[in-house]
């Protein structure tokens, strides 16, 4: 049996981010903020990928001038936004709340996948983007502990920024190899990181927990996540990999349960269940990835 090289990327990138909202938490009760763990994270994100790229393959760090602009857009639009807007999202909700609202950005990408790429959407996977929206609905409950009507807001956009990333990469990745897509993704990454020093609460520029938690995301949410999301893209259709990196909601929402003790009511639960079903529904279309594969740069 042949197994897309694609699906083994997005496996490990599952398992490595399926714990962000749990390394957020810990952090801000730690004493850290969301404006210092984005920046910790993209400061230390930069420089493992470069010396990664420059000890490997040193040609990666060539782009063309007309490459460029859209990979660094891809970074603020997709990278920067989506951490920032999820930073603050689970700085002012429950982690499982933000979990299962930043995980109905499959809806989006399949949007976008139909308005921009002209790509063929399923009906099964138009009925699961419906049954995600309905969980949603459940979830977007006042009523539910530790929910938040802005952090709601807050998680929503940085589902609709990571699936403007996932749309965004795979126009750059018909031009770019990943590696050098996510090296200069970086810098549109940690430069609006920075320029939000403006608004960061009083204290040290980088405080011990900040570059604890900074290091564990820049290597495993960064290298781990976002750049095996990209290598995993390059054979896989958008709108698949979006529904295939959901598949780390349930590991995220165990452990969030089980380490940061966060209760789950009867509406949580089913909104959790219905959202989990829309995503697995739209996965059916598996079995059309070959057919979708892309050209592979080298």
């Amino acid at each position: 049996m042949n197994y897309n090289p694609g699906l083994i990327y997005i496996i490990i990138a599952n398992l490595a981010q399926a714990f962000n909202p749990i390394w957020l938490k810990l952090a801000f009760k730690g004493g850290s903020d969301p404006y210092r763990i984005l920046f910790a994270q993209a400061f230390f994100t930069l420089p493992l990928i470069f010396f990664y790229i420059l000890l490997v393959d040193r040609d990666k760090f060539q782009v063309k001038k007309e490459n460029l602009l859209t990979i660094v857009i891809q970074g603020i639009c997709g990278y920067f936004f989506a951490a920032f807007l999820y930073n603050l999202a689970i700085a002012k909700m429950s982690a499982s709340l933000v979990a299962l609202t930043f995980y109905t950005y499959p809806v989006f990408t399949l949007l976008g996948s139909w308005l921009v790429f002209k790509h063929k959407i399923a009906w099964l996977q138009w009925l699961g983007a419906v049954t995600v929206i309905i969980g949603v609905i459940f979830i977007a409950d006042p009523r539910l502990k530790g929910f938040d009507l802005f952090g709601f807001i807050l998680a929503f956009l940085a589902a609709a920024s990571q699936a403007f990333a996932i749309l965004y990469a795979e126009r750059n990745l018909k031009n770019v190899h990943p590696l050098t897509v996510f090296l200069y993704a970086q810098l549109g990454f940690i430069v609006p990181s920075l320029l939000t020093l403006p608004y960061w609460p009083e204290g040290p520029f980088l405080d011990p927990v900040s570059i604890q938690y900074g290091l564990i995301l820049a290597f495993l949410s960064s290298c781990f996540g976002f750049l095996f999301v990209l290598l995993g893209q390059r054979t896989l259709p958008s709108g698949i990999t979006a529904l295939l990196t959901t598949c780390r909601l349930p590991v995220s929402l165990l452990f969030v349960h089980l380490i940061l003790h966060e209760p789950f009511s009867p509406f949580m639960v089913i909104g959790a269940v219905l959202i989990f079903a829309g995503i697995v529904l739209g996965m059916n279309p598996l079995e059309k990835v070959k057919e979708t594969e892309k050209e592979k740069i080298d």
